[in-house]
Order: structure tokens, then C-alpha cells, then sequence
């Protein structure tokens, strides 16, 4: 992670979720990273139906073996690698490009599915 954020010292705070896990350097987090079953990612998306939100349709994205799109939400990439969903979410509070952004998580994301 180091080398992919450019950041000399980065650390990692897996979450009690147990699915997600925050990257983050100088006591800022920079990104989010959950491994979940698309069972799990559903029902995600399903809760914030179920009270009411319309959510916006997934974006597909290329570049990937598997499936992938980008949740217009939160601007996160979803990778689905076998019976798993990688979704990657830049959650920096500086100004980011919507480009530079998605290029950022999509390394990212190659790096979680080659640990797959």
C-alpha cells in the first residue's frame, strides 16, 4: 500500500466489521477496502431501498477479469474476484479527480485480487 499511495509510512485499521479494512498515513484515513459475498453487497444496496432511497445504477467499468463497476454513491470500484467483491473507496478528505481517483482505486483493487 505504501508504494501505491506514495506514502512513506501507511498503516492499516481492519474494522470490527470484519469486512472492511481503512488505509490510511499521518492519522488521516486515505481509503476503504471490503471484501464481501455478493450476497453481502446486495444486501448493501438492498437496505438503503428498503428505506426509501432510489439508488443509482451501478456503472460498468472494464479492465478487469471479472465483473466491475463503480458505485455512483461514493464514487467506490467494485471488482468481483470468484465468490468475492473487492470494493475499493477513496475516502481522503482533500479534493480528488474523478480520473485520478478511479485510476487510484483500481490499483488498489488489482492488488486485492491478486492476494485473492
Amino acid at each position: 500500500m505504501t508504494s501505491i499511495l506514495d506514502r512513506d509510512d501507511v498503516f492499516a485499521a481492519p474494522q470490527k466489521d470484519g469486512v472492511r479494512c481503512i488505509y490510511g498515513a499521518d492519522g488521516q484515513p486515505l481509503v476503504s477496502v471490503t471484501l464481501r459475498t455478493p450476497e453481502q453487497f446486495q444486501a448493501e444496496r438492498d437496505r438503503f431501498e428498503d428505506n426509501g432511497f432510489q439508488l443509482p445504477e451501478l456503472v460498468a467499468v472494464d479492465g478487469f477479469e471479472g465483473e466491475a463497476n463503480v458505485d455512483p454513491r461514493y464514487n467506490s470500484l467494485n471488482v468481483t474476484a470468484g465468490d468475492r467483491i473487492v470494493s475499493v473507496e477513496v475516502v481522503d478528505l482533500a479534493p480528488f479527480d474523478a480520473a485520478a481517483q478511479l485510476e487510484l482505486e483500481r490499483k488498489i483493487a488489482r492488488a486485492a485480487v491478486e492476494r485473492l
